[in-house]
Formats: C-alpha cells, sequence, structure tokens
C-alpha cells in the first residue's frame, strides 16, 4: 500500500534580535525541520520544530539549550513511530493521540541526556557561573555542573505534517498557528491554550514538570476531510511586534499567501531578511518562523494580494487590497521618527 505524496512545501528561518545584537547576546532561538517517508498510517511527513531559549541573565546556555531541543525533538519522533508498529492497525488520528501522549517524555528524557552529555565536556566558565548567582543566591532551582539543566531552559514547539492532516505539540510560549481554505479562511491556534503563560513567565524543557506541561492538539482533519491550508510555528518575537493579536494573525496569513506565490525557493530567500526588519522596528527579540503550506489550494483572497509593513512605532501591520501588480514579497517600511 501506498501513500499519496506529500503536498506540503516549507520555509525555515531565524534571526537575531536587535536587541541582542547591540548587546552581545547569541539568537536563542532554533528550527529544525525535515522531511521523511515513515510507515503507514503517516506516510510521508514533515517535522517541524522550534524552540525560543530563555532570555534571562541566569539562562547562560539558553541558545545551546534550544539547538538541542530541535534536533532531539525530530530524533524523538521519528524514533517512537518507526518504535511502535501497532499503528498499523490504527487510523492516524488514533496514532496521533498516542503519539503526543508518548512523546513528552521522550522529548525531554533525550533533551537532559544531551546535556548531560555535552556539559560534561563544557562545564561553566566563572563568568557564567556569575551570571547564575546573581539571579540564583540560594541553592534552590540553580543550575550547578551537576544539575546544568535549568541554564539550558527553553520552549518547544512540534508540528507534524502529512498528506492526510496535521498535530502539533506545544510547551512554554510562542504561536502555533493553523488556516483553513473554507469561506471564511479562519486563522487559529489549535493548541489549548495555557493559563501560567502569562506575560513573560513560561513553562520549560528545564522544568521539573516539563513532562507534563506539554499541550497538544486534536489531529486536524475535518470530517471532510479538510486539513488546514498552511501551518506557522513561530517563537514569540514575532508576535509581541505586532500591533494586535487581530494584525498578527493578518499577518500571519499573508505570509502564508506570499509563500504560496512564490514558492519554497523564493520564501526561503526572503524570510529570513524580512524577520530581521521585524525585530528592528518591533520587539527587538529573536524571531524564528517555520511556515509550512499546501500546494494547489484556492482561497478566496486571491482576488486581492497583500503587503507587510512596519510603522516607525515599532510594531508590524498589514495592509489588505493591494492590485496584483505590486509586488507581493512582504517588505518591511520604516517611516523616520519625527
Amino acid at each position: 500500500m501506498t501513500t499519496e505524496p506529500i503536498p506540503w512545501r516549507w520555509a525555515s528561518a531565524t534571526a537575531l534580535g536587535s536587541a541582542h545584537r547591540r548587546r552581545g547576546v547569541p539568537n536563542q532561538d532554533a528550527a529544525n525541520v525535515r522531511f521523511d517517508s515513515l510507515p503507514l498510517p503517516w506516510g510521508e511527513t514533515v517535522i517541524a520544530c522550534v524552540a525560543d531559549g530563555h532570555g534571562s541573565p541566569e539562562y547562560v546556555r539558553a541558545h545551546d539549550g534550544a539547538q538541542a531541543a530541535v534536533d532531539v525533538a525530530s530524533q524523538a519522533v521519528l524514533g517512537l513511530i518507526r518504535e511502535h508498529r501497532e499503528v498499523s492497525g490504527q487510523t492516524i488520528a488514533e496514532a496521533w493521540v498516542d503519539l503526543s501522549r508518548r512523546l513528552p517524555e521522550r522529548l525531554v528524557d533525550a533533551w537532559r541526556q544531551w546535556i548531560s552529555t555535552y556539559h560534561a565536556s563544557k562545564t561553566f566558565t566563572p563568568e557564567e557561573l556569575t551570571a547564575i548567582d546573581a539571579r540564583q543566591p540560594t541553592a534552590r532551582g540553580r543550575a550547578t555542573d551537576e544539575e546544568p539543566h535549568r541554564a539550558y531552559g527553553c520552549t518547544l514547539m512540534v508540528v507534524i505534517a502529512t498528506a492526510a492532516g496535521v498535530g502539533c505539540l506545544q510547551l512554554g510560549d510562542g504561536d502555533i498557528l493553523v488556516g483553513r481554505a473554507g469561506p471564511d479562511e479562519r486563522v487559529r491556534n489549535p493548541v489549548p491554550n495555557d493559563p501560567r503563560l502569562i506575560g513573560n513567565s513560561t513553562t520549560s524543557m528545564s522544568s521539573s514538570t516539563a513532562k507534563d506541561d506539554f499541550r497538544a492538539s486534536p489531529w486536524l482533519q475535518d470530517a471532510d476531510g479538510e486539513i488546514p491550508w498552511f501551518v506557522i510555528a513561530a517563537t514569540d518575537g514575532l508576535s509581541n511586534s505586532a500591533v494586535s493579536p487581530e494584525a498578527f494573525t493578518e499577518i500571519v496569513a499573508d505570509l502564508a499567501r506570499t509563500a504560496r506565490d512564490r514558492g519554497d525557493e523564493s520564501t526561503n530567500k526572503w524570510l529570513g531578511p524580512w524577520l530581521e526588519q521585524v525585530s528592528a522596528v518591533g520587539a527587538g527579540d529573536d524571531t524564528t518562523a517555520v511556515l509550512l503550506w499546501r500546494e494547489g489550494v484556492t482561497l478566496a483572497a486571491d482576488l486581492l494580494t497583500s503587503t507587510l509593513e512596519a510603522t516607525s512605532s515599532g510594531a508590524v501591520t498589514s495592509t489588505s487590497a493591494v492590485p496584483h501588480s505590486v509586488e507581493a514579497t512582504p517588505s518591511v517600511e520604516a517611516t523616520p521618527s519625527v
């Protein structure tokens, strides 16, 4: 038995935040996208992972933790699917429920093992210990060379996309949005909200409760077989640069339409520079996005196209109803302040 070819295309980019550049801080975001042919019912599958290292000074290895998280996540997904042969008798929705329950423990264990191995050969420097001690003067919860994981803290988002649907898993902040191609072209977050994520507070891979803090979407395929036409996983540097949640939703929809029109090769070229400009006029944070879209989707909005711009007030907005003759690649234009 064979599965239909994967309909998804994707683009991925990460940009060092303007605030981090000024301070000489490395990019604390990371992304990993891989494609593989997996046992049924999965078939050809795209696995997209995005992580955001915590920005507080005591997380001195957050950039390493974020990169480790996206790398071990894609391996964990592949490993669990290939180990779990019983899925041959399941629907893909049932297989996703099983995978999403088993994956958090595998992810956290693999991440902590990577850190233990890496840290054994690269213990904290005196400067890093000073930064840790300044923020964590008591022993409670403080990273040490014996228990270094806290210093590598990060969030994690995982998207699994197949020809038969999409599943999403998330720990901590950041944004996963999906768009449907129906009459309303609704864009929504398919992952349950976590009431603990207020302001800069977030759950973390370094937390003792990390395995229980993941939230999973249902398998995204409706009764008529409709699946999202795009999915985006982005660190909060992007949404924090928007003037409002509604503007962020419009920006994401514009990105997806432009990517579909321009194709994956072009989108992989302009997405990174665009994210850099967004950070420069927006929140100033590191900004990372993985965008997946399905080919051959017709939308009501195809009668119009859109551009993206950033205002001098330091926030990104979306403007629509631009004729097709106008350049469709998202651009950021900053008006000098008066």
